[in-house]
C-alpha cells in the first residue's frame, strides 16, 4: 500500500463521501449534503489564494492508499491571532475505519516539507488534552511541548501546543 497526499479533487469524491458517513456515524459532521461535495471540494481547493478576512491562506490535502481516501491535513500559510491561541499551522484528521493504522503519522509527515516549501521555520501545532493519539503523532515528529492552552473548539477544555523544528 502507498500513501500519497492529493489535492481535493472529484476524482477521490467516493472515498470521501464514504468517509463523511463514517464520521456522522461517529458523531461528527460537516454537515453536507451529496449535491454539495462538489462545490465544497472547490471551496477547500480556493482556501490557498481566496481567502476571506479574518482567515489566513490554507493548502488542504487529502490523504490516498490504493484510491482511497484516508484522512485531510491542513495546513496554513501563516498564523493569526486566534491559530496562534488554538489551531496552529497543521491540522489533520484521519476517517474513523482508518484510524489506529499510522495514517495520521503518514499525514503529518507527509505535510511538513510543504511548510518548509512555503519558507516556515517551524509550525505550530494544537490537540486536545484528552487525545493522546494525537499528541503521540505530534510528538514522534518532533513536537516539542509548549504548554497547555485552552481549547477554543470546546468550552472548558484544556488542550496542549507543541512546535515542530523544520
Amino acid at each position: 500500500m502507498t500513501f500519497t497526499l492529493h489535492r481535493p479533487s472529484l476524482s477521490l469524491l467516493p472515498g470521501f463521501r464514504d468517509a463523511l458517513a463514517e464520521e456522522q456515524a461517529d458523531g461528527q459532521s460537516l454537515h453536507l449534503t451529496p449535491e454539495a461535495l462538489p462545490a465544497h471540494i472547490a471551496a477547500l481547493l480556493a482556501r490557498s489564494h481566496d481567502v476571506p478576512p479574518g482567515r489566513v491562506p490554507e493548502t488542504v490535502y487529502w490523504g490516498v492508499v490504493d484510491g482511497e481516501y484516508v484522512g485531510r491535513v491542513s495546513l496554513r500559510h501563516c498564523l493569526n491571532p486566534h491559530l496562534e491561541r488554538w489551531g496552529g499551522h497543521i491540522g489533520y484528521g484521519v476517517r474513523p475505519s482508518r484510524r489506529g493504522q499510522g495514517y495520521g503519522h503518514a499525514l503529518l509527515a507527509a505535510v511538513l516539507p510543504y511548510a518548509r516549501a512555503l519558507g516556515l521555520k517551524q509550525v505550530l501545532l494544537h490537540c486536545d488534552e484528552t487525545n493522546l493519539a494525537s499528541a503521540r503523532i505530534i510528538e514522534v515528529a518532533g513536537g516539542v511541548f509548549a504548554g497547555n492552552t485552552p481549547n477554543l473548539e470546546r468550552e472548558g477544555s484544556v488542550g496542549r501546543a507543541y512546535w515542530i523544528a523544520l
